[in-house]
């Protein structure tokens, strides 16, 4: 009987790992690199729409940035900001609902429509991205939440807004102008919600008496040390109505 002869596992890898350099196509070949502006992170998970032609991958750290990649000339996009407190350690793509998912270290599922990574999609969704203008602020978030403020009306005249003032060339360099804009339309909103309902479905409703009377609320909350209509306190607390929390809202409101 004429024995065959058998090539070692271990062999055969080897040779096929050589022919892998040797021959022209043959093999994993790196043909483009993107540089992404979390460059001091690592990035922990990722998750491919191959439907919309997006791969979505997450930094780890506190501030987890979602950074969206377009596959078809592979370039950056767009970004969002979660605070999970802890790196995601999986994601998913549901590319039918439109939406992904990302897990933590901690089990806490994170779920994200994906229209959110475009500025008319935050809009709708009730925040602002500076990254969507190509703005980063020093030692703060890029996501700013809106959804404290109301009427929707008024949220939406505040995101246009800030998104002027975004784009402006005169865009301010940090969040303050942004933060004190965004508490002073939620205390407005809230104000109005109480004092003129009707306004939630038509703002025409509203006159110089609505103003007058707004103002005359924040001076008697300040003068009694009572707490302010929405913000509240790291505590979770509301926060009192002070002589400068009062000049801020009059100012951002004006």
């Amino acid at each position: 009987m004429q024995k065959t002869a058998t090539v070692p596992r271990f062999l055969l890898v080897v040779i096929i790992v050589a022919a892998s350099f040797l021959a022209p196509g043959w093999g994993f070949r790196r043909t483009d690199a993107l540089t992404l502006p979390y460059t001091s992170y690592l990035f922990s998970v990722g998750s491919i729409d191959s439907t919309r032609g997006f791969a979505y991958f997450s930094t780890s750290s506190y501030y987890e940035h979602i950074v969206r990649i377009h596959l078809s000339d592979f370039s950056y996009v767009s970004n969002l900001t979660l605070v999970n407190g802890y790196p995601s350690t999986a994601a998913v793509v549901d590319t039918l609902g439109g939406y992904a998912y990302f897990v933590s270290e901690q089990s806490n599922i994170t779920k994200i429509r994906l229209s959110d990574f475009s500025p008319q999609g935050s809009k709708d969704a009730g925040f602002i991205e500076t990254e969507h203008f190509g703005r980063r602020m020093p030692h703060a978030r890029s996501h700013i939440d809106l959804t404290d403020v109301s009427p929707r009306w008024l949220r939406n005249l505040l995101w246009d807004h800030l998104a002027q003032l975004l784009r402006s060339p005169q865009c301010p360099r940090t969040r303050k102008v942004f933060d004190g804009l965004r508490r002073g339309c939620a205390e407005l909103g809230a104000f109005l919600t109480v004092a003129a309902p009707d306004c939630e479905r038509d703002p025409r409703v509203l006159g110089a008496e609505h103003a007058a009377r707004f103002v005359t609320d924040q001076r008697h909350r300040q003068r009694q040390a009572m707490p302010a209509l929405t913000v509240l306190r790291k505590d979770g607390k509301p926060s009192t109505v002070t002589e400068h929390t009062l000049r801020d809202v009059f100012n951002y409101t004006r």
